[in-house]
């Protein structure tokens, strides 16, 4: 759909005709928050036209390198990625969080749990010294970054094996493959297993809009959301794409701390996001000083 669009001349679009049927907004979203249902997104992009009273056109990044590389050549307007993609292309191109997604009851945010078996025996943090502790994958937030995070402020080496997937991370630790787990804080601990420690919280990703877009097409837009998700087939459609149950207005400094977060878990922003140094190394040139 991209290819379709960018043939189409979207490289010499006019600020002022962004969102007329010349030149929709294009908002960008990320399979992982789609999980192949590409029918609802443009279900979505027509709801959301329709309740702004703009056009708007909406796709599914191929990558995340496309994902975030479309905002640094206004091939896109609006975006609602993973918080590692919103982060890389804030720091890359500037994007503005405009709101900020709730789920569940109204959650703004999420943070990570490190599990034990039921009468491990361990009980402390300190405990998981040397020993095999199973983390979900190295892009995951509350499967990895925040309890590393935590076992390094508390100077705890733990053996890492990333198991995958938060699935098979607690996989791992049922069968006693490994001897603590790193996932997401759910509601309710699975069967069998305690929690140890739980992490600082981080927020949900937010809307974001491109740089240069006009206010008045970043207010239309975001406030259509947020109406949309109030409505119930709105927010239906919202909660089948990516758990959404609503919108909190918010900033980009909502978000400041987690780039320290990221550095003190001993990583990068850029090594987050999957091709995430070729989006670095694009904008940087290759001739020395």
């Amino acid at each position: 759909m991209l290819v379709a669009f960018c043939a189409s001349g979207c490289h010499r679009r006019l600020e002022a005709e962004i969102g007329s049927e010349k030149s929709p907004v294009v908002l960008v979203l990320h399979d992982s928050h789609v999980a192949g249902e590409h029918e609802q997104v443009q279900q979505l992009a027509a709801a959301l036209g329709k309740e702004a009273g703009l056009a708007v056109r909406a796709y599914v990044a191929r990558s995340s390198v496309e994902a975030i590389q479309v905002f640094g050549t206004r091939r896109a307007d609006a975006g609602l990625l993973p918080l590692f993609e919103y982060l890389l292309a804030r720091q890359e191109y500037g994007v503005q969080a405009r709101l900020r997604v709730l789920r569940g009851d109204g959650q703004p945010s999420y943070r990570g749990d490190i599990l034990v078996r039921e009468g491990s025996g361990l009980a402390a943090l300190a405990a998981l010294d040397g020993k095999k502790l199973a983390y979900a994958d190295p892009y995951s937030m509350s499967g990895f970054i925040l309890p590393a995070k935590l076992l390094a402020d508390h100077k705890v080496r733990p053996v890492p094996v990333f198991a995958g997937s938060h699935a098979q991370a607690l996989e791992e630790l049922r069968a006693g493959r490994v001897d603590a787990a790193a996932t997401f804080a759910a509601e309710s601990l699975p069967a069998g297993l305690v929690r140890l420690a739980a992490t600082d919280a981080v927020p949900n990703e937010p809307l974001f809009f491109r740089r240069g877009v006009d206010e008045q097409v970043k207010q239309r837009l975001a406030e259509a959301l947020e109406r949309l998700a109030e409505a119930p087939a709105g927010g239906a459609l919202l909660h089948a794409i990516a758990g959404i149950h609503g919108f909190a207005v918010v900033d980009d400094a909502a978000y400041s701390a987690v780039p320290e977060m990221i550095r003190l878990a001993g990583t990068q922003i850029e090594a987050l996001v999957p091709g995430g140094w070729i989006v670095w190394q694009s904008n940087r040139s290759d001739v020395g000083p």
